[in-house]
């Protein structure tokens, strides 16, 4: 496929048409700073009791400007703008008494932003517990996120060893 290239010169300033900037590779390219992660967890963790415990998601999937850190689970934004995160953590199979719970949470700079999917249990039962979450949030240059878990079955419970249940994704979008 063949661009038309066009030349103006408008005020003594000449520019190029759209087309050939982008075919000589002279225009700016947006995506080389747009934040582009995810990574995953296969790996069953411990969630401990009545607190928020930071996931680790250890398997970056994609990570285009190294804003992840996969030992510590925090992404620290290069640039500001508008983040799109998402994030689901599934529990592992243990038994769960009414009323008790299980929810990730997004935290910036270490404190609760926003809440995902409530699973509270209304009878006893033994399963898996999933929670999800979407939102945007506002970061400026340095700032970080990260993924937790609450919840109050009792006692410490491991999250499901599958990447297809546990992911974080992180994505600039202005």
């Amino acid at each position: 496929m063949a661009f038309s290239s066009a030349t103006v010169s408008v005020g003594g300033v000449t520019r190029q048409s759209e087309y050939q900037r982008v075919m000589d590779n002279t225009v700016y390219n947006r995506d080389t700073h747009l934040s582009r992660a995810r990574a995953t967890s296969a790996a069953a963790q411990s969630m401990a009791n009545v607190v928020f415990t930071k996931v680790i998601f250890n398997t970056e999937v994609f990570d285009n400007l190294g804003e992840y850190d996969d030992s510590t689970g925090a992404f620290t934004a290069t640039y500001a703008g508008y983040y799109q995160v998402n994030a689901a953590v599934l529990s592992a199979n243990v038994a769960w008494a009414a009323v008790e719970i299980w929810q990730i949470a997004l935290f910036k700079n270490g404190t609760e932003y926003s809440n995902g999917y409530f699973n509270q249990i209304a009878a006893a039962v033994t399963s898996q517990r999933h929670s999800i979450l979407s939102d945007i949030i506002y970061l400026t240059a340095g700032q970080s996120i990260d993924i937790r878990v609450y919840h109050n079955q009792g006692a410490s419970v491991n999250t499901h060893t599958s990447a297809d249940y546990n992911y974080f994704s992180v994505h600039r979008l202005s």
